[in-house]
């Protein structure tokens, strides 16, 4: 019998007890959603423009692709939305409407699948009678069949879940509407209804999988009976991504649903219906990509149609040379070191607003959430420009490939239309603030904030996309030379070879509709924003709603301002010296003036990075460090002793003689090595070029620890500052991520040479050399950062040894006087991002090695080829073994004898292995060597 009290909505509290890990959890899904997004739509566009590709088999998988977009819509971004709020509700209609459409995408899924198991059968079996069997009548039936099939069992299950009456608890273990979590609220007896929704799992699950498996055995007869090794290969792969699509999708679906009774949603749970919402539509498009020849070469015409013009002569233009900086010959090299100071400046300033915005709970609004995603849109829009440039000043040859300019223009572009937006929006938000303050958490909850973005970003990459596309349409047959730094749209359409009127008209039109429209938005907010403040009866209230929004005002001036200028012109004019030095403005300058405003005119935001400030500069004093930890206790701890070989008593001598050699070994074969690689031109090339970069960081590396661990070893009191730990901390993880980066893209770079020779100087060019290196160091210290963070924001109140020789994660994070379970499953996440990712693409990368090395004829080729990767690989094993020994631990523990021999192992042995490896394995680095210092070579005899 029903109660009184009926439910109006449920809170779903699937990740509410991970914490300060939500916003973490938040940024990945995000980032897998939006993969996910681009994979489907890509794989669609691809079959929808590729004639190739209109047949039956990718008709299905087009249908599929459309579905799981669907499927993933109905299901992330409320719980994207939830990870951010602090009260994820779902109403009782939308969570029916969420339930009813998951269950009915899921099961239309479950029986496309068994459709294209029935299709590879068809083809494999019948290939003579495919087209017939598998018409498009027959094709649009199927897909219409399993559409209506789906979608009656989610009506039923619907039904079933829906007319259980709740009056008790509205509280659903899970971040979405699923059954078994459901169902579990009812204020009544569910058996009956679990038993039934049982049986329609099996009809769903079982039943389509086991058409699938019938399929396979008539599939694997046939196949057995071609009578070519190779014939029997092509078949295999016709049907190698589909079995890999059902094995996850019905063995995760399995998992959950084929069991009699609805359980609890246990965290196991979660962690697969994670993979079956989230993974698993990202999972079926790479894997019919990746694994499907077919689908890559069409990509391959799709981009080559869209990416160069076509032109009345065969000659194109195929790269573009900068001529932006020519004239300054002299002060190039100057020039280099101002706008290097001023980018590094930029990306720490950046950095430093996005992790105190994520770390700081006071700063978790809908303001500074604008305020983190406009930080984040900068820093990505200044790595589109300035490291091309540093480069090209630097470079007596400053060209640029016709699609590296194509994709430069668009990135530019889409992320600078999509500040536009962003900086209209953050208007909207101080409107809302000052003229709705009663409603605004109302108004802007994250669910809000998260779609403005997302249309933000959307009209951003539209506008982007239509405008490259009238640029590089056009027909570049004669000048090159682009009186620019970079590839914008005015000195580009200049050098085309057609009559641009057109183009330029359309251009403008959206250029004032990018600049125009927003800026006429802010200022309408504005005027209402004034209007309401001059209303307000004291002037300190006045003063105080100015004030926020100063930061906003001044950015949003110097923002349309300088684009206004070089945009809003009809007629596309020559980049004259005066366009150059707006455009560093806004390119260069605005980018690093923007975090200062926010910064500089922010209390609120100063107040934040003083708190978190702590673990780096220790200014607090200890009654306020006591009062922002909540800890009533007599000390904290300002130095940490290292206690790593003081139980070695007279040892400790001859580990300093010890340590010592080793240490002046490394640095004289790192430097070495760096030295050869410059001085030898044969040495010029990306691989050497890669590793010079990590000799470089390997001393780096060192230097951080080995110093110290040296002066300890003679030392009777071997103490530390808390601020002097927290930077060895950050340094050392810095350079070891970067290390595992770093080592990731040596094996991309063994890769391209091995498996695709002819276009390694094409593939692997300076450019792209550079931007891996950047991504990898930038990578490697943000990951630092956040790691140095989650460990110094703990309070520390005794006791204070670290039984190690220096401060690593474990046993610091050990001495913290609060429960660090959190804390460590988000560090345990970040060892598995770091060490596990690169290794698998380096496994990956080496999959594809071997396979291209065996296909090689001679004994002598196959051994040349396996000689280039012996060093890399001797270095991947070493170093990723002994780093996943230590960080690869979901739980923390003591720092054992054993650890600190395996952390000697990559502190001290690793560093001096990687230069001894390159240089006795590697013939040209030897040969290189003698040349340097003056002793004979041998010439080959040929």
């Amino acid at each position: 019998k029903q109660n009184q009290s009926m439910i109006t909505e449920f809170i779903l509290i699937g990740f509410s007890n991970l914490g300060e890990l939500q916003i973490l959890l938040f940024f990945i899904f995000l980032l897998v959603y939006l993969t996910t997004l681009m994979a489907n739509v890509t794989i669609m566009t691809v079959i929808r423009l590729d004639r190739a590709l209109h047949t039956p088999m990718y008709f299905f998988l087009f249908v599929l692709s459309c579905s799981e977009t669907c499927y993933t819509l109905v299901i992330i971004p409320k719980m994207l939305a939830n990870l951010l709020s602090t009260n994820p509700t779902i109403s009782y209609a939308g969570c029916a409407t969420q339930l009813y459409l998951f269950v009915g995408l899921a099961c239309t899924n479950c029986f496309l699948i068994a459709v294209m198991g029935y299709d590879r059968y068809v083809a494999i079996c019948s290939p003579l009678n495919y087209t017939l069997i598998i018409s498009q009548t027959t094709c649009i039936l199927l897909v219409l069949a399993s559409s209506f099939c789906g979608f009656l069992i989610s009506v039923v299950v619907n039904v079933l879940v829906f007319s259980v009456p709740f009056c008790a608890s509205n509280r659903i273990n899970h971040f979405f509407c699923d059954i078994s979590p459901v169902i579990k609220l009812g204020c009544t007896n569910t058996n009956l209804k679990e038993m039934v929704i049982f049986f329609l799992s099996i009809l769903v699950l079982l039943v389509p999988f086991v058409l699938i498996f019938i399929s396979y055995v008539f599939i694997v007869s046939t196949i057995l009976k071609i009578s070519s090794a190779e014939g029997q290969r092509k078949a295999f792969a016709t049907c190698a991504s589909h079995l890999t699509v059902v094995i996850v999708h019905y063995g995760c679906a399995s998992f959950i649903y084929l069991r009699p009774t609805s359980l609890y949603a246990s965290d196991k749970d979660l962690l697969v219906a994670v993979t079956y919402t989230v993974i698993t539509p990202l999972l079926n498009p790479l894997v019919y990509t990746l694994r499907n020849k077919e689908v890559k070469m069409a990509l391959r015409k799709v981009l080559s149609r869209y990416s160069f013009p076509k032109t009345v002569n065969d000659t194109s233009v195929r790269e573009f040379v900068f001529l932006g900086f020519s004239s300054l010959a002299g002060l190039q090299r100057l020039l280099f070191v101002i706008f290097l100071l001023v980018y590094l400046f930029t990306l720490g300033t950046n950095v430093i607003i996005i992790s105190t915005i994520v770390l700081d709970r006071g700063l978790h609004t809908p303001m500074y959430f604008f305020l983190a995603v406009l930080s984040c849109s900068e820093t990505c829009y200044t790595f589109v420009i300035v490291p091309k440039m540093l480069v090209d000043l630097l470079a007596q040859k400053k060209t640029i490939s016709f699609l590296g300019c194509a994709t430069q223009m668009f990135t530019f572009l889409f992320l600078g239309c999509s500040h536009s937006f962003l900086l209209a929006v953050m208007g909207y938000d101080r409107y809302v603030a000052i003229c709705n303050p009663l409603r605004y958490t109302m108004i802007m909850g994250p669910g809000v904030c998260v779609g403005l973005v997302a249309v933000a970003c959307a009209c951003g990459f539209t506008v982007a996309q239509v405008i490259t596309s009238l640029v590089f349409h056009l027909p570049f047959h004669t000048s090159n030379q682009l009186h620019h730094f970079f590839c914008d749209i005015s000195p580009v359409l200049k050098l085309a070879s057609h009559h641009t009127h057109f183009n330029q008209i359309v251009i403008f039109m959206l250029c004032s509709l990018v600049l125009v429209i927003p800026l006429s938005l802010i200022l309408v907010s504005y005027i209402r924003i004034i209007s309401a403040i001059l209303q307000f009866p004291s002037t300190v209230g006045k003063y105080k709603a100015f004030s926020t929004c100063a930061s906003h005002l001044i950015v949003v001036t110097v923002h349309y301002g300088c684009a206004s200028f070089i945009y809003l012109r009809p007629k596309s004019s020559y980049s004259s010296s005066q366009d150059a030095l707006i455009s560093v403005s806004y390119t260069i300058l605005t980018p690093l003036f923007n975090p200062m405003i926010y910064t500089l005119r922010n209390k609120e935001f100063k107040s934040a990075f003083r708190r978190l400030s702590f673990c780096v500069s220790h200014t607090h004093s200890q009654k306020e460090v006591l009062q922002m930890h909540s800890f009533n206790r007599s000390s904290v701890v300002t130095q940490f002793i290292l206690v790593g070989f003081s139980s070695l008593g007279e040892l400790q001598v001859l580990l300093f003689v010890i340590f010592l050699l080793l240490y002046l070994t490394i640095l004289v074969a790192n430097a070495t090595i760096m030295t050869v690689i410059r001085l030898s031109r044969i040495l010029h090339t990306p691989m050497y070029g890669f590793l010079f970069i990590l000799s470089f960081s390997e001393s780096c590396y060192t230097f951080v620890i080995i110093p110290q661990l040296l002066a300890h070893l003679l030392s009777a009191t071997k103490t530390i500052s808390f601020v002097a730990c927290a930077t060895q901390l950050f340094f050392f993880l810095g350079f070891a991520c970067t290390n595992c980066f770093l080592i990731a893209v040596m094996g991309y770079d063994r890769y391209v040479a091995i498996c695709h020779p002819l276009r390694y100087t094409l593939i692997m060019n300076k450019t792209l050399g550079l931007g891996l290196i950047s991504l990898s160091g930038v990578t490697g210290f943000f990951i630092a950062l956040v790691a140095t963070n989650l460990i110094c924001e703990m309070p520390f109140c005794g006791p204070n040894q670290v039984n190690h020789y220096f401060c690593d994660m474990a046993p610091v994070i050990k001495l913290a006087c609060t429960d660090t379970h959190v804390k460590e499953l988000a560090l345990f996440s970040l060892s598995i991002l770091v060490i596990m990712v690169p290794f698998i693409l380096v496994l990956i990368s080496y999959g594809f090695i071997v396979n291209t090395i065996l296909k090689i004829p001679s004994a002598e080729g196959k051994r040349k080829a396996f000689a280039t990767c012996a060093s890399h690989l001797t270095v991947v094993f070493v170093h990723y073994g002994c780093a996943s020994i230590i960080y690869l631990r979901p739980k923390s523990k003591s720092a054992s004898d054993k650890d600190q021999l395996v952390a000697v192992t990559y502190t001290v042995v690793t560093p001096l292995l990687n230069p001894l490896v390159y240089s006795l394995r590697n013939q040209e680095v030897k040969t290189a060597l003698k040349r340097v210092l003056g002793l004979p070579v041998a010439n080959k005899v040929t």
